[in-house]
């Protein structure tokens, strides 16, 4: 940003001496939607930018202008494709898990692999 306010007041020269000095301070936050309205999570994420700016005279070391300005923007994040395939699967996996849990309490001591179960 600072860059790109350099060459559109310099036009890509070298530029004099500064009159003022801009300082800007940033601060980013993001929060998650807890539910909608079917009372289920919403997977909706808030995501807000805030910015406060001073622009301040160099010869004097007073503040010309100052100011704060935000942004907001909601958006939804998707599980991948391959989670959504994987789903299932996994489901199957903790439940045959668990069954031989229950019948084989002993063996169930050590961590069961996917080697155990033969389709």
């Amino acid at each position: 940003m600072r860059d790109q306010l350099l060459f559109d007041l310099t036009g890509g020269g070298p530029g004099g001496s500064s009159m003022y000095r801009l300082d800007i301070t940033m601060t980013s936050s993001q929060l998650q939607s807890s539910v909608d309205i079917q009372q289920r999570p919403s997977g909706i994420q808030n995501y807000g930018l805030d910015a406060t700016y001073v622009l301040i005279e160099t010869a004097t070391g007073k503040p010309v202008v100052r100011g704060t300005t935000f942004a907001r923007v909601s958006y939804k994040q998707f599980p991948p494709a391959a989670a959504l395939r994987r789903r299932p699967r996994s489901a199957r996996r903790r439940k045959r898990a668990e069954s031989h849990r229950r019948q084989y309490p002993v063996a169930a001591s050590r961590r069961i692999s996917r080697r155990d179960f033969k389709r």
